[in-house]
C-alpha cells in the first residue's frame, strides 16, 4: 500500500499531496517529480508494475516515468526533503496523510 502525504512551502505557501519519492501500491508504481514546466509536485506512474518491480534486483529504481501533462516536459525526482518547485525553498511536511493501492 501506498501513502500520500502532504508537503507545504513555508515561502510561498505551495501545497501538494504526493508519495515524496517512490510509492508502492497492490498494483502501481508512482515517482514524485518536480515539474519545471508545470512548476508543480506530480506523482508519475513507473512503466513497472509493483509485481514487476518487487521480482528484481532489490536496488532496482522504477523507469519509464516522465510528467503526466506532457512526456517533452522538464523534471527531476523528488523526494523528501526537497525545493518547493515554485520558489526552491525547502518543502515541509503537512498534516494531511492518505493510502492508495
Amino acid at each position: 500500500m501506498g501513502v500520500l502525504s502532504e508537503f507545504k512551502c513555508p515561502k510561498c505557501g505551495y501545497s501538494a499531496e504526493v508519495c515524496g519519492g517512490v510509492g508502492i501500491g497492490f498494483r502501481a508504481v508512482l515517482v514524485t517529480i518536480s515539474c519545471k514546466d508545470c512548476k508543480k509536485l506530480i506523482d508519475a506512474p513507473a512503466k513497472e508494475s509493483s509485481k514487476e518491480l518487487s521480482k528484481s534486483d532489490p536496488r532496482a529504481e522504477p523507469t519509464g516515468y516522465c510528467c503526466p501533462k506532457d512526456p517533452n516536459h522538464r523534471f527531476r525526482v523528488w523526494t523528501h526533503p526537497g525545493p518547493c518547485p515554485v520558489c526552491g525553498s525547502e518543502m515541509l511536511p503537512g498534516e494531511a496523510e492518505t493510502c492508495w493501492d
